[in-house]
């Protein structure tokens, strides 16, 4: 799916299109997490909380088959692995959407994805006050207050 940068994505279309996260909840997911995925044929599809714009979101996508450990030769494992109480084995043994989140937990999204030079796009998600959800993004995001919010 192409997403233009004013595009606005909602909720509703996103459960329908079969989206999900990691909280039963996909608003919880993308608020919280700041991630969400869906099985397109050979590939998922990820979006996640925007590395550098705030309330907005990016997107990748990657082959289910990648091979984490060539996809993301950088990574300390171990420390990775150990940080979620798993052996690198088990970590490695997650589908994929499991060690995205597990990366993502250490690294950020900017690491995992690569640099984003386009602004992403907006969901709605109804009527979450938009206050709480850049406060909740920004945490998703795990961006510095003073990085979207230059002095």
């Amino acid at each position: 799916m192409s997403i233009s940068a004013s595009a606005s994505l909602k909720l509703e279309h996103l459960l329908a299109e079969g989206f999900a996260g990691n909280d039963s909840s996909l608003s919880v997911s993308l608020i919280e997490y700041g991630l969400a995925w869906k099985e397109d044929g050979e590939y998922l599809t990820f979006y996640y909380a925007h590395p550098s714009v705030q309330g907005r979101f990016g997107h990748a996508n990657e082959r289910k088959d990648l091979d984490p450990k060539r996809e993301w030769s950088w990574v300390d494992w171990e420390r990775v692995a150990t940080s979620h109480g798993l052996s690198v084995a088990e970590l490695l043994a997650l589908p994929l959407p499991g060690i995205v989140t597990a990366l993502l937990s250490q690294y950020g999204a900017e690491n995992v994805f690569g640099a984003s030079h386009a602004e992403g796009f907006e969901i709605d998600f109804g009527s979450l006050p938009p206050e709480k959800k850049s406060a909740r993004l920004r945490r998703a995001a795990r961006l510095p207050a003073d990085r979207i919010f230059p002095a």
